[in-house]
């Protein structure tokens, strides 16, 4: 189970704003297995969007810990996401140009979803960009229309975290208006 433990920072900048969270990974028994540390800056809005940029790193305690994405229907499903709410006109962009169907595994080093939320006129959405220092770089995604995006790291392989050993993964949503075309 995940838990949260404590802020380590909140704070708002004339440039950002930035929360530092830490969290860890306990069995049920209690014991703790991981130590999470996440960032988040976030940027003020330019009037056309708005960066978010994520660190996240993982430290293995006392023992290895294996991540891999769900075997089910190899889709690889795991790792950083966003779910998106009520919505008309999915468009999932990549740099392959327009998704017209739900993917698995594709690599790219972003993708984008716009669509007109919330009974809205205009389009606007959300982008994940992957840092070219991530492991698996460029890393395949889970890719639906129905209202999903995420990188699918590690996907169907396994990547192990040593005893003491850290993984940190790092990654851009850039909140838009209009859709990756506009």
């Amino acid at each position: 189970h995940q838990k949260f433990l404590r802020w380590l920072e909140r704070k708002v900048e004339s440039d950002s704003a930035v929360l530092g969270i830490e969290a860890g990974w306990f069995l049920d028994d209690g014991s703790k297995k991981a130590e999470e540390i996440s960032w988040y800056r976030i940027s003020p809005s330019t009037g056309i969007g708005r960066a978010i940029d994520v660190d996240y790193t993982l430290r293995a305690l006392d023992e290895p810990i294996r991540l891999q994405g769900t075997m089910a229907e190899d889709k690889g499903y795991g790792g950083f996401c966003i779910r998106f709410g009520p919505r008309e006109g999915t468009r999932i962009t990549s740099p392959q140009g327009l998704e017209a169907k739900d993917s698995n595994l594709i690599p790219y080093p972003w993708v984008d979803f716009s669509a007109k939320f919330a009974g809205a006129e205009d389009y606007s959405g959300a982008a994940i960009f992957v840092d070219s220092e991530n492991p698996g770089f460029p890393n395949g995604w889970t890719v639906r229309h129905y209202g999903f995006l995420g990188v699918a790291w590690p996907g169907l392989e396994t990547h192990t975290i040593e005893p003491g050993e850290s993984l940190n993964l790092n990654y851009r949503v850039w909140i838009h208006r209009g859709d990756a075309e506009g």
